[in-house]
């Protein structure tokens, strides 16, 4: 058994895909999530977006600055005008219809069923749900934001003043670079508050 002092929870996070057929198996490959980190380099497309919620429409508009050819497989998003209107203005076409699988010919991707249409593409982007890697705390009474993850202060502290939380554990937006520089940043604190309390006799 180890005992300390202080914890410092960098456990980073899973992405939870949503189980449309042959989504997963393209996954880091053709199927995508961000188009600032892999739209460039994906080339012209043409790409389809998987409407799998509201920030869909976001993600299809964010795709449209790289490529004319985004299509946003709408399935069960409910799109108000303004949608409508912002993505028309993109130039970014709607495929109604149920999202049916992603279909390929061996390792090459062939497009997205919707309905009966096979929307094709080189690259599908999608928004997977990120689920912190944190179920070790489940048993603490630790206090957490209305979207689940551990509530901290400004330097990574929770609710248990020995629990420290950093990088993609404390905030799903982290990239690598960002969730890296951030475990630094909490460490540097917790050092610190570690050493104050060893200075002035106490364990605060």
């Amino acid at each position: 058994m180890l005992t300390t002092r202080r914890v410092l929870l960098a456990s980073g996070l899973v992405d939870e895909l949503p189980e449309i057929a042959g989504l997963a198996h393209g996954w880091g490959v053709d199927v995508l999530h961000c188009p600032y980190c892999h739209a460039y380099e994906a080339g012209d497309g043409p790409f389809v977006v998987l409407g799998v919620h509201q920030g869909s429409v976001h993600q299809a508009l964010l795709l449209s600055r790289w490529s004319s050819r985004v299509t946003l497989a709408s399935g069960g998003l409910e799109l108000g005008t303004d949608d409508l209107a912002a993505l028309g203005t993109r130039g970014v076409r709607v495929a109604a219809g149920t999202i049916r699988q992603v279909e390929r010919d061996g390792e090459r991707l062939l497009g997205v069923r919707v309905g009966d249409e096979l929307v094709p593409a080189t690259a599908v982007l999608v928004s997977p749900r990120p689920r912190p890697r944190d179920e070790c705390l489940d048993r603490l009474d630790v206090r957490r934001t209305e979207p689940g993850l551990v509530e901290t202060d400004a330097d990574g502290c929770s609710s248990l003043p020995w629990l420290f939380v950093a990088g993609d554990a404390a905030d799903p937006r982290h990239q690598l670079l960002v969730a890296a520089g951030d475990g630094a940043r909490v460490a540097f604190a917790l050092h610190n508050r570690l050493v104050h309390a060893e200075a002035h006799g106490h364990d605060g």
